[in-house]
């Protein structure tokens, strides 16, 4: 239980000021509209980042495999939102899908990458089909953050 002493209203937030249950202390509460505080420049700029670092990660670990172009594009029409970094690696007529979610997205984005790595998945081999076969996911998710993926 908690006891509001104080509210103050910002443009996409309600800051609390609440006192817990038996403390002395109080403790702000922040709600926000909008999970993501950051700049529409800031999100692209990690993103591209992160596709940069990626691209090298895939190359070091998998150099067996050719990795085509990674993108983050958003595509409604498949529901793949530019928070996944997401990209196809080859060898031969054998191919993986890949996904992966940078440390700087929300929580619940990296809860969720399982979900839109299997929909990728899914569309690289409906996609593929004529050239090559999807044997399966290369899924990266940031360590700390991945205690959800790794039990499902």
């Amino acid at each position: 239980m908690r006891r509001v002493l104080d509210m103050e209203h910002r443009k996409d937030a309600l800051r609390l000021s609440a006192q817990k249950f038996g403390q002395t202390k109080p403790v702000t509460l922040e709600i926000v509209r909008e999970r993501d505080r950051r700049t529409p420049t800031a999100k692209r700029a990690a993103r591209s980042g992160y596709q940069r670092m990626l691209k090298r990660i895939l190359a070091k670990h998998f150099a067996d495999l050719t990795c085509g172009p990674l993108s983050t594009a958003m595509d409604l029409n498949r529901s793949f939102s530019p928070v996944y970094t997401r990209g196809l690696m080859r060898k031969g007529r054998s191919a993986f899908a890949v996904l992966g979610v940078n440390a700087q997205e929300s929580q619940a984005s990296v809860d969720a990458a399982l979900t839109f790595a299997i929909l990728w998945m899914d569309h690289c081999r409906e996609r593929e089909a004529p050239r090559a076969h999807v044997e399966g996911l290369k899924l990266f998710v940031p360590t700390k953050m991945g205690a959800v993926v790794a039990s499902a």
